[in-house]
């Protein structure tokens, strides 16, 4: 084949391939027209997602009451009579049934020589409560007396706690039948300045008396014995009843003590002279004497001052009101106390505490 021909099919082959690969990469250069893409439904826009409730802010944890710390008992000094006598038992009674009923209330009793240390400690902030019999208590209250010059209006009651009856022992031997019957005979007043001495000299003052009888300055229960002996006639005194040395004189063979009373007319003269006394009367079985005694009694009292919070004056009385039967069986005061003394020295003169009297109040006793 001729050389020209052959060149210009050469030629013509390449013109070929060359025109092939521009169209080709022409059309691989354009950009595949896409197709329009289905408008989406427009989403429905979702519900604004419910914007969740705020997380319940959880309620703050109750701040527990403190575990179970209990609360802290209140303390107090109660100021009684002597160590050992019947008013230490009575109050240290009181005491172990505060601490073992859990009330509230811690007690430390005192023991200290009677009423009148006693309204001077609760005056001077050195008690909380004490031991004080009503005439002492309206002594102090209106600064006469043991207390002229120095008044304590702030002196309040929670609660009478026993009665101090008036005893005049004899013995039937001696023919005394009446309070009159003493004229010119040998009785024990016990000693000069304490309670029993002016109790029994108060007696014969008010009655005309003072003078008349020959006064024997020994303490009551000395006296007990000296009249066991014979050795004298009568003894006076006022304390709370029974009480086991007249008990001890009672239960003697051979002897026939007697319990010797008031008339109406003798009593009305010494509770005008001195109103903080009541009308009683022991009953027979008190000494088992047999029959009632018409007489008069002091009331002894728990005192304060206005300063005790009336919650503790509540809590204090409450005590005695829930457990006294309990506290009879430790303390003889306490087994003859019941419910209708916390009150009885209302209209004396001496003002009850609030605390008090909201008990009283909500037990239908004021």
């Amino acid at each position: 084949m001729p050389l020209g021909r052959n060149v210009a099919i050469a030629l013509a082959v390449v013109v070929i391939v060359v025109a092939v690969g521009a169209v080709a990469l022409w059309y691989t250069s354009q950009p595949t027209t896409p197709t329009q893409p289905t408008t989406p439904t427009q989403p429905t826009t979702p519900t604004q997602p419910t914007t969740p409730t705020q997380p319940t802010t959880p309620t703050q944890p109750t701040t527990p009451t403190q575990p179970t710390t209990p609360t802290q008992p209140v303390k107090l000094i109660v100021v009684t009579g002597r160590s050992g006598s019947a008013a230490w038992i009575q109050d240290s009674t009181l005491a172990k049934i505060c601490e073992r009923y859990n009330v509230g209330l811690e007690v430390t009793v005192t023991a200290t020589t009677g009423s009148v240390e006693n309204l001077r400690m609760l005056g001077e902030g050195k008690a909380d409560i004490g031991m004080v019999t009503l005439g002492f208590a309206l002594d102090c209250y209106y600064g006469r007396g043991t207390f002229a010059n120095a008044s304590n209006q702030r002196i309040r009651l929670l609660a009478v706690r026993q009665l101090n009856y008036l005893h005049i022992v004899t013995l039937e031997e001696t023919g005394i039948k009446s309070v009159h019957d003493l004229v010119g005979k040998t009785v024990s007043v016990s000693t000069p300045g304490g309670y029993n001495y002016l109790k029994a000299m108060a007696l014969l003052r008010a009655l005309g008396l003072e003078g008349k009888v020959t006064t024997d300055p020994i303490e009551w229960d000395q006296g007990i014995d000296a009249l066991r002996d014979r050795r004298i006639d009568a003894v006076i005194f006022m304390t709370s009843a029974p009480q086991p040395k007249v008990q001890e004189l009672f239960a003697l063979p051979g002897l026939k003590p007697k319990l010797i009373g008031l008339s109406d007319d003798d009593i009305s003269k010494f509770i005008n002279a001195y109103p903080e006394h009541v009308v009683v009367d022991m009953p027979p079985t008190l000494y088992g004497q047999g029959y009632p005694v018409h007489t008069i009694a002091e009331p002894s009292t728990y005192a304060c001052t206005a300063s005790l919070p009336e919650d503790v004056a509540y809590r204090f009385v409450k005590a005695i009101y829930d457990h006294y039967q309990e506290m009879g069986s430790e303390s003889v005061n306490w087994a003859a106390w019941t419910p209708d003394l916390g009150p009885m020295a209302k209209g004396k003169g001496v003002p009850y505490h609030d605390g008090a009297v909201r008990f009283y109040t909500e037990k239908g006793l004021w």
